[in-house]
């Protein structure tokens, strides 16, 4: 289970606000306290660390790409720094003011499975965070795709489709569900490394869940044939 995961520095787009000093952030970075998830998990927070796909940033930088401004993203910043989730990676002197330059410790962060253990004092608290952090970030994401026009909700043509959001209930067995989760990481696999200069290329944004339910049959309508996709 991951709460971010960004592609490697070779996969990256090109960026003319990469630092002069080359740093390599590591390739995955395990929480492993409730104070560390707490402050990756934030859909605001989020937003900003994904602005580090194409490198280091400014305090400065960020603002202007987030539409607003350096003073409500102090308190961020330093947050993820204090956790080690944000590190200073160059520094200069502008109009002699230090300005700091930040990247990620790593592309993906994974929380300890510890933290979400039911016999754990922080799983009443980890899990739902968890899980709230990343269905609100999903949800903003698709609101800002709708607003900007890149998602079209009124679009049902299967054939052209670029966009699907689903909630579904599927009756498999243990090995059935364990293929299925294996063939979907495949399928990620194949197309997260894919490279693409074709007009209309751009990055797609997903956020999954598959999991044992406590139903213990499908409903009805299921039964027949009919899916529940939207």
């Amino acid at each position: 289970m991951k709460i971010v995961e960004l592609k490697a520095k070779e996969d990256r787009m090109p960026d003319n606000n990469q630092a002069e000093e080359q740093y390599e952030p590591a390739g995955e970075m395990v929480l492993n306290n409730l104070d560390t998830l707490k402050a990756l998990a934030d859909p605001f927070r989020i937003q900003i660390i994904e602005l580090f796909l194409n490198g280091p940033r400014t305090v400065k930088q960020l603002a202007a790409e987030l539409n607003t401004t350096p003073t409500k993203l102090y308190y961020h910043i330093n947050l993820m720094e204090e956790h080690g989730i944000l590190k200073v990676v160059s520094t200069r002197v502008v109009s002699g003011i230090i300005e700091k330059q930040y990247h990620l410790v790593a592309y993906s962060f994974r929380p300890d499975p510890a933290l979400f253990s039911p016999s754990g004092e922080m799983f009443e608290e980890g899990v739902p965070l968890l899980v709230s952090t990343l269905l609100e970030h999903t949800r903003r994401d698709i609101m800002r795709g709708i607003k900007v026009g890149l998602i079209d909700p009124t679009k049902g043509d299967d054939d052209h489709r670029t966009t699907i959001i689903a909630n579904n209930l599927l009756l498999l067995s243990e090995d059935q569900a364990h293929s299925f989760i294996r063939r979907l990481a495949d399928l990620m696999k194949e197309f997260g490394s894919l490279e693409s200069s074709e007009p209309g290329t751009r990055v797609y944004g997903m956020m999954l869940a598959v999991y044992p339910t406590i139903h213990t049959s499908l409903p009805k309508t299921k039964e027949e044939g009919e899916g529940t996709n939207e």
